[in-house]
């Protein structure tokens, strides 16, 4: 269902950020070839309203359907990304309306989405979709077209090959889950693992590889590396062969909605080792899911909810205040795709699909509510990913020290 999200203009989170730094920091332009600047740099007009037509962005997400525990949280970023973009006064002095869409999680309808924001004349950049294989069944539409999309939440291999208008901001998984796998093995001292993934999608099949790779090359024996059928509820037959090897670590790159269900059924099955998830187990929803079966879960994240910077506390204060809930890293990568498009289209001064294209191509890289990004061939990398583990239901800095 089509909906265009407007909100009231005011100045909280600007007012928010400025309290926390004392001072608002001086605007930095962007020069082709040179890093972007930070959110907070960026340029904010102290005009209450923008002239000209709005910008207009598409955005669309599995916010219902299986990938709901995570589109939802996407919803939310850009509506709040919206708000905030229009009380800085817009980009290049013009209003930002983000048309949001969901694609229920379906391939198809993720196609069809993609196939009228083609269409529509005024959206010069998309962001999304919630999943990889939703994106391969979306993004050659347009790149057929040359209408930019920002991927927010897209980590399988694959992703930016598809074409020249394809840009990552999300670190994808064969990047950031090497990083992973060399801190829990070198922090906790593994000689065994065990690796458990869902065969049938593309995300957790990069999941996989990435965790398979760097376990070999580390030298950790594989005790086992066991495939599992994404509509199959009961994890019961694959915990009793990861049982068998006496693993001292599960690494699980599972499905969506999986994530939650497989730590309550292996903590009650008698699986008691470290459990590393990727990004699947990286959502509130999944923790409460799981329920208590969820802490000592390792992960590695693009971002983390208790960052101190004060552009991410604002972030989360307005967050909950306006949703009644915390965000979780989907919304964070959401609100950061807005931002990534104001920055591109600061750098070339035009708004139009090629602009955004252009503007695209100028960046470096991004720092705004996560960890710093470089970009590098249109995709994105971090030289060193935010390692969480969960302690009472939530999310903090990964102490390995506690699971020993």
């Amino acid at each position: 269902m089509k909906r265009t999200c407007t909100f009231l203009a005011g100045l909280f989170l600007l007012a928010a950020v400025t309290a926390a730094c004392s001072a608002t920091p001086t605007p930095a332009p962007v020069a082709t070839n040179a890093p972007i600047p930070t959110q907070a740099q960026a340029t904010v007009s102290s005009s209450s309203a923008a002239s000209g037509q709005p910008i207009v962005l598409g955005a669309f997400a599995g916010a219902t359907g299986v990938l709901k525990v995570y589109g939802s949280y996407e919803d939310e970023g850009w509506q709040l990304a919206q708000e905030d973009l229009n009380k800085q006064g817009g980009i290049l002095g013009r209003q930002v309306e983000i048309r949001f869409m969901d694609d229920a999680s379906d391939k198809d309808q993720a196609r069809s989405i993609m196939e009228r924001f083609v269409a529509t004349p005024e959206i010069i950049g998309v962001m999304g979709p919630t999943s990889t294989a939703n994106a391969f069944a979306s993004d050659p539409v347009a790149v057929k077209a040359g209408l930019p999309v920002i991927a927010v939440s897209n980590n399988a291999a694959g992703v930016v090959e598809q074409g020249d208008v394809v840009w990552r901001i999300s670190i994808p998984e064969d990047r950031l889950e090497p990083a992973v796998v060399k801190r829990v093995v070198n922090d906790l001292g593994i000689k065994k693992a065990a690796i458990l993934y869902a065969q049938d999608d593309p995300f957790s099949q990069t999941g996989f590889d990435a965790f398979n790779n760097a376990l070999k090359q580390l030298g950790v024996q594989i005790t086992a590396s066991i495939a599992y059928s994404s509509k199959t509820p009961d994890f019961g037959p694959q915990i009793r062969q990861l049982l068998a090897g006496s693993p001292e670590v599960v690494f699980v790159a599972a499905y969506a909605e999986d994530a939650g269900n497989f730590l309550r059924q292996a903590r009650s099955g008698g699986l008691t080792v470290p459990i590393v998830g990727n990004l699947s187990f990286n959502s509130p929803t999944q923790l409460q899911v799981a329920g208590s079966a969820a802490d000592g879960l390792i992960i590695g994240s693009q971002w983390w909810i208790d960052d101190p910077d004060p552009l991410n506390q604002a972030f989360v204060k307005e967050y909950r205040a306006k949703f009644n809930r915390d965000p979780g890293n989907f919304s964070a990568m959401a609100y950061d795709g807005a931002f990534v498009i104001k920055a591109a289209l600061e750098a070339s001064k035009d708004v139009s699909r090629a602009g955004l294209q252009k503007g695209m191509s100028a960046l470096k890289g991004y720092r705004a509510l996560g960890a710093p990004i470089t970009f590098d061939k249109r995709d994105s990398f971090s030289d060193e990913p935010i390692m969480l583990m969960v302690k009472n239901g939530q999310f903090v800095k990964f102490d390995p020290k506690a699971l020993k």
